[in-house]
């Protein structure tokens, strides 16, 4: 039997799909569905004004979007309840209307009148200093071409946003009042990971199986990542952005990622599906360049993981995975006219080479250089959770989507109060060590009852080489509130390569930690470059631990009276003298890395501390 060509462009009513048949005995529903479908066609009209070198979200996308639901819901299409269909063709209209920004709220952000942009802004200061002066020039144009490329960026990346409040909005205005319970976690969970709705637990309709809405997400945010093909960027489109401008170039898409997008979607000309293999080709038979021929292969990658994710997905919600139709994706590429010779050849970085250069002693300094990255990454997150205390405590809500452990203590400055006893706690770092008979090692631990990590920044933050938590806009937002409560972070972790320089002397360490919302994570890593090996989290209090299992070299020596004596002749006070003994000295490291510091450390278990006054005392 020959493949079935797919059209999805050819639903051109939202009355011809499935779904909404399934809506036909239900005339509160459908109406629900009609009056909202018209008000959501019409605001999703105006993305493209602010977003319009991005590709169409306007009711081609959502229409196409419905066609997917039903292509894939096939299966199992009967056995939806029509409250479900309504759920699903609600989301269609709704997942994408945090793109659409009102005059008045575009007003609003360009006059700094809105903190959610101001807080993204914090993160961008090169571009905001180039609009400024640009408008210190009277260059306008190049200024309002900034001021776009910012807002859009915005709109992107925060249209699905949890905390951000546009969405939300739009939703309760189209449909006049409340949306119905999961509606808008429905319409989030697109841009979240495909585990994300049952992870959050959410009720559906009184079902206590927890099964059916994250079964519901699957569906939206399958369809809408097979929406791909030049439907969503007509040529007319395309010549309208006039990309080819200096001006568009340098500041509207200076990386050249729009025109990408736009192309790589206008050269897939057809959809086929083999349904004897279960095949579904996305066909390009006319690819003009062989960076569009990367971009869809990449992309057809993409959405291959995504239906392997839905298929794990469905067997841990405990549903059949006939449920619906999870095709082998395919891309089948051609060039135009035969004008290059496709290879995926590109600069490529050798993991194992560059991490044995970031971490030699030519670009890095000493192996015990590591401590002082650990302590410092503490301290810093000792610093954060107290601000975000005494936000809660200026405020009575949280500065941030991570939550925090405890209660403000304002009577003893650098302390909190214990959750559950109500005593209060010294934030604070303890650098203790050790040796292990069985494994004939020392080790090294670095513990902190800071703001401790969720898996999200462990995957963004932790495990990526160069990439500091500190430096995100995730961070510039938080602090752009902190900011307005007179609440000023200070992070000192601004050095090399963080964590990783572990390694320089450790063969392999150990990670316990907790984020404070109730999520515990430990893994495992055996080596720079190696995967982790993950466990059930044990650690109950907020905050983390680092332990460095030594590499055989090294040999942990410290005497405290001994220990300050070097700091004495290091920092050159008075004629202290000392003779260097073999061994590592980790207090002699944390002294001499880490001065005055503003959470106190306590070193190897026996009451000793560095804190603000020890250079004064000792």
């Amino acid at each position: 039997m020959p493949p079935t060509l797919l059209q999805p462009a050819s639903l051109k009513d939202l009355k011809q799909s499935k779904l909404y048949e399934r809506l036909e005995a239900e005339s509160a529903l459908r109406a629900q569905v009609d009056a909202a479908a018209k008000r959501a066609k019409s605001l999703l009209a105006t993305v493209c004004n602010d977003m319009r070198l991005f590709t169409l979200h306007d009711e081609r996308h959502i229409l196409n979007i419905v066609w997917w639901m039903d292509w894939l819901l096939q299966p199992s299409l009967n056995e939806l309840e029509p409250e479900d269909c309504r759920m699903l063709l609600l989301a269609a209209y709704c997942h994408d209307l945090g793109m659409a920004a009102s005059a008045e709220q575009l007003a609003k952000m360009k006059n700094g009148e809105d903190p959610e942009y101001s807080g993204f802004l914090h993160g961008k200061p090169d571009l905001v200093q180039e609009r400024d002066r640009a408008r210190g020039k009277l260059q306008y144009s190049v200024a309002e071409a900034i001021e776009q490329r910012l807002i859009t960026e915005h709109l992107r990346r925060s249209h699905a946003d949890r905390r951000s409040t546009r969405m939300r909005g739009h939703v309760e205005s189209i449909l006049g009042g409340e949306p119905p319970a999961g509606l808008i976690e429905l319409c989030i969970s697109h841009n979240q990971s495909a585990s994300w709705l049952r992870e959050q637990g959410i009720p559906y309709k009184g079902r206590t199986d927890g099964s059916h809405l994250p079964f519901l997400g699957l569906v939206l945010r399958l369809a809408d990542i097979l929406d791909f093909d030049s439907s969503r960027t007509p040529e007319i489109l395309f010549k309208h952005l006039g990309l080819d401008g200096e001006l568009q170039k340098r500041i509207l898409d200076p990386d050249g990622t729009s025109q990408r997008e736009l192309r790589k979607h206008l050269a897939v000309e057809r959809i086929e599906f083999d349904a004897d293999d279960e095949i579904l080709s996305y066909l390009a038979p006319a690819c003009p360049d062989p960076v569009t021929d990367h971009g869809i292969r990449s992309f057809i990658g993409q959405i291959r993981t995504e239906v392997d994710h839905a298929k794990e997905e469905l067997r841990r919600l405990g549903r059949d995975g006939a449920a619906l139709r999870l095709p082998r994706v395919e891309g089948v590429v051609h060039p135009k006219n035969n004008a290059y010779v496709y290879q995926d050849w590109q600069f490529r970085i050798s993991q194992a080479e560059i991490l044995d250069l970031l971490m030699g002693t030519a670009l890095y300094g000493q192996p015990e250089l590591a401590i002082r990255e650990l302590l410092q990454n503490a301290l810093d997150a000792l610093e954060l959770r107290d601000l975000r205390l005494q936000y809660r405590r200026q405020t009575g809500a949280e500065s941030s989507i991570n939550k925090t452990d405890g209660t403000p203590c304002p009577e003893q400055p650098g302390f909190f109060r214990d959750g559950a006893t109500g005593e209060p706690v010294e934030l604070k770092v303890d650098l203790t060590w050790g040796y292990d008979e069985e494994r004939q090692r020392w080790w090294l631990q670095v513990a902190d009852n800071g703001v401790g990590m969720s898996q999200r920044t462990i995957e963004r933050y932790f495990t990526t080489l160069g990439k500091s938590f500190y430096r995100s806009e995730e961070f510039e937002r938080e602090q752009s509130k902190l900011r307005e409560k007179g609440l000023i972070s200070t992070p000192i972790s601004q050095f090399g390569i963080g964590v990783l320089s572990s390694f320089m002397l450790a063969d392999s360490i150990d990670v316990r930690t907790h984020c404070g919302s109730g999520e515990s994570t430990n893994f495992h890593v055996s080596g720079p470059g190696t995967l982790f090996w993950t466990k059930a989290g044990t650690r109950r209090e907020q905050g983390t631990e680092i332990r460095l299992w030594l590499k055989p070299e090294f040999q942990i020596a410290h005497d405290w009276e001994r220990c300050c004596e070097r700091l004495r002749k290091h920092f050159g006070y008075g004629d202290a003298k000392w003779n260097d003994d073999s061994g590592l000295d980790p207090g002699f490291e944390a002294g001499k890395s880490v001065l005055w510091p503003k959470y106190p450390l306590t070193i190897g278990g026996d009451g000793q501390r560095i804190d603000e006054n020890f250079h004064h005392q000792v």
